[in-house]
């Protein structure tokens, strides 16, 4: 299930409580919208809310590679590429 909430303090309490109260893994929060793959730990979070944040933070990186514009040729570097 994917929960959205208003802002990162209500997102932070709320999915803490229901890790907590259901002995669930709970996965964030997660921050979209940024330029960079960045998100959240809290200062109450285990090794395992570490590892998992790590690992999503490196797919949401690895994704933004794949996602880069190809390179474009200009006659500058044609031109470069043509001499000897």
């Amino acid at each position: 299930n994917v929960c959205i909430f208003p802002d990162l303090n209500t997102g932070n309490n709320t999915y803490k409580a229901v890790q907590q109260a259901s002995g669930c893994i709970a996965m964030g929060p997660i921050m979209q919208g940024l330029k960079k793959p960045v998100n959240d730990l809290s200062r109450g979070c285990t090794i395992d809310d570490i590892v998992n944040t790590v690992v999503i933070t490196c797919i949401q990186a690895a994704g933004d590679v794949n996602k880069q514009k190809p390179a474009t040729a200009t006659p500058q570097k044609l031109e470069a590429l043509t001499e000897e």
